[in-house]
C-alpha cells in the first residue's frame, strides 16, 4: 500500500495537479514503475487491493525480491509479494502456470509474454508460448483469474505448492519445514500448504493456507512430485529432500477463446479460513464485476489525496 501511494505521489509531482485531465485517479497509477531488471528495481507489478493481503503477480527467472524481471519469460503467477523489501526476499509462495499440456519442471513451463496490462487493481498478459491469456483482479484475501485458451484438449493449470522467491529466485536460501498439496475430484477444490522458515521473515517461521477452486469441472485432476504424476493419489507431501517440489495440476477441455474462471484464496490461519474468505469476498462467477469493484475501491481511496 506504502508503495502505491507513493508511485502516485511521484506521479503528481511529476505531471502537475494543474495538468489533471483525466477521469479515473486510478489511470496515474503505473504498477510498472519500479519493476526494472535491476536489484534497486523491486516493487511488485501484480495488483492488489488496499490493504489487501493478497497480492498475485508473475514471477521470472532472475528476478528480484519481488519476483519479476520483464527481460525475462513468466514462470507463473505467485500469490504473495512484497515491494522493497531488499535483502533475501519474501513469499512467493503456491505459483499457478497455465499452459498447453503438462509440463512440472521449474524452468520447464516459462512463456514469453506480451500484451501486458498492469494497473493497481487489475493485470492482464498473453503466454505467447500456449497463445493464452490471463487476467487477474484481486479481492482483499482472494483473486480470481480469468485464463482463455485456445481450443485445446490439453489445456492445463499447474500449481507448485513449493515455489518461493527467497530459494527458487534469489537463491538465497530458507527452509520449507512443511508442504503439502491436495485435490479433491468431487468439489474440484484445489489446496494447498507451506511452512516455510527464511527470507526477510528472519528465523521466525510462518504458514499459509491455500485453496482455489474452478468454474467449469477440470476433465483430470492429480497431484505430483518431482515432474511425476501420482496417479491414484488425492495428496502429497514434501520430504526433506532439498530439491523436492510438489504440486497438483488440473486438465481441461477447451474450445477457442474459452474463458475458464479461477478464483482462489489464502490465509494465515487455516484452510476453513480461506474458503471463507472465497465465499464472502467472491460468492459468484463474474470477473468484470470483481474488478469493478476493485477500480471503485482504488478510485475512493485516492480521492482522499
Amino acid at each position: 500500500m506504502k508503495n502505491n501511494l507513493l508511485r502516485i505521489c511521484i506521479l503528481f509531482c511529476c505531471t502537475g495537479v494543474r495538468g489533471y485531465s483525466a477521469e479515473l485517479l486510478s489511470d496515474y497509477v503505473d504498477p510498472k514503475i519500479g519493476t526494472l531488471d535491476t536489484r534497486e528495481s523491486n516493487c511488485v507489478i501484480g495488483p492488489q487491493m488496499p490493504f489487501g493481503s493478497m497480492n498475485p503477480s508473475p514471477q521470472t527467472p532472475n528476478g528480484t525480491t519481488a519476483g519479476y524481471n520483464p527481460k525475462f519469460p513468466v514462470r507463473g503467477f505467485g500469490q504473495l509479494h512484497v515491494s522493497g523489501t531488499g535483502g533475501p526476499g519474501k513469499y512467493g509462495h503456491f505459483l499457478v502456470s497455465p499452459q498447453r499440456g503438462v509440463a512440472l519442471g521449474n524452468e520447464d513451463h516459462d512463456s514469453p509474454v506480451s500484451k501486458v496490462v498492469a494497473k493497481a487493481y487489475y493485470f492482464s498478459c498473453n503466454l505467447d508460448r500456449y497463445d493464452t491469456s490471463t487476467e487477474i483482479t484481486p479481492t482483499p484475501h482472494c483473486a480470481m483469474y480469468r485464463f482463455t485458451f485456445p481450443e485445446s484438449d490439453d489445456a492445463a493449470v499447474v500449481f507448485d505448492a513449493t515455489q518461493n522467491i527467497p530459494i527458487d529466485i534469489l537463491k538465497r536460501g530458507g527452509s520449507i519445514l512443511e508442504n503439502k498439496a491436495s485435490i479433491d475430484p468431487a468439489s474440484g477444490m484445489v489446496k494447498a500448504m507451506i511452512t516455510f522458515q527464511g527470507g526477510w521473515s528472519g528465523i521466525a517461521p510462518y504458514t499459509i493456507y491455500f485453496v482455489a477452486r474452478f468454474n467449469k469441472a477440470p476433465a483430470q485432476m492429480a497431484v505430483w512430485k518431482n515432474q511425476s504424476i501420482l496417479n491414484g493419489h488425492n495428496s502429497v507431501v514434501r520430504s526433506d529432500v532439498p530439491a523436492e517440489r510438489i504440486g497438483s495440476v488440473c486438465q481441461f477441455l477447451t474450445k477457442q477463446n474459452e474463458p475458464i474462471l479461477m478464483k482462489a484464496a489464502i490465509s494465515f490461519a487455516s484452510y476453513e479460513n480461506a474458503e471463507r474468505f472465497l465465499e464472502n469476498e467472491i460468492p459468484a462467477w463474474d470477473f468484470d464485476q470483481i474488478k469493478a469493484k476493485g477500480l471503485e475501491t482504488w478510485e475512493k481511496q485516492l480521492n482522499k489525496i
